[in-house]
């Protein structure tokens, strides 16, 4: 009797263990089942600008939604205004000033360039009106001209008749999309034969990287050479 009595005790004491431990996991159950309810629920503070649904709940879809139903005709990219507006046709780069070289220096092809960014010839002054008045917004910006791959015209103090005198010689360049010069004339001369033909040598070795309108463009560029004694 003593060992029945200690069994039946032993299993009194089993069934009481797991009904607590039942009891213990249900309550954690629960808890966070209203701990998860009430975050869903939260809503923002009344301070804040925000008056949309309650925090936390399944609101990633509508950031994804279109504003409209249909095609847009406006254009992806940035700058828009840039594409439509092709680059003026006519560059003309800041006057270049030359001294005599040394004897015995030879010019070498340099990416140092004496001037980079040219401006468009005639410049640009027309200022965009909206409602009969200017328009704050400045025109849209555009690529320019610019010299990439300079060599330098070599003449010697021969070609100066008196110190401080200065000739200056105007080219135009007709620039492919590649940035080559692909015609050089002389718009005006320096009155020096060798001092022209210098800087038509010289010329015909400079690069350029052309405007862009989608893709680079052919251009004509104006320099001006000033060959100082």
């Amino acid at each position: 009797m003593t060992f029945r009595n200690s069994l039946a005790v032993h299993d009194v004491r089993v069934a009481r263990s797991w009904r607590f431990y039942i009891v213990v996991v249900a309550v954690i159950a629960i808890g966070h089942g209203a701990l998860l309810y009430g975050i869903a629920h939260m809503h923002a503070p009344r301070g804040s600008r925000a008056n949309g649904p309650p925090m936390f709940r399944p609101i990633v879809s509508k950031v994804w939604v279109p504003r409209s139903v249909g095609i847009s005709s406006k254009p992806w990219w940035p700058d828009a205004e840039m594409k439509r507006t092709p680059p003026p046709r006519h560059w003309k780069f800041p006057p270049i000033d030359l001294w005599p070289s040394a004897p015995g220096w030879a010019a070498t092809l340099s990416q140092f360039t004496p001037v980079t960014d040219a401006r468009p010839d005639p410049p640009e002054t027309q200022i965009p009106l909206q409602h009969g008045r200017p328009a704050t917004q400045s025109p849209p910006r555009r690529s320019n001209l610019q010299m990439i791959r300079w060599f330098r015209p070599v003449y010697y103090p021969i070609e100066c008749t008196s110190p401080g005198m200065v000739r200056s010689v105007v080219l135009d360049l007709r620039i492919d999309p590649g940035g080559q010069p692909a015609e050089i004339t002389v718009a005006r001369s320096s009155g020096s034969p060798q001092l022209d033909g210098a800087a038509l040598h010289a010329a015909s070795l400079w690069r350029f990287a052309p405007p862009l309108w989608t893709q680079p463009v052919e251009v004509w560029g104006r320099v001006e050479l000033r060959f100082n004694c």
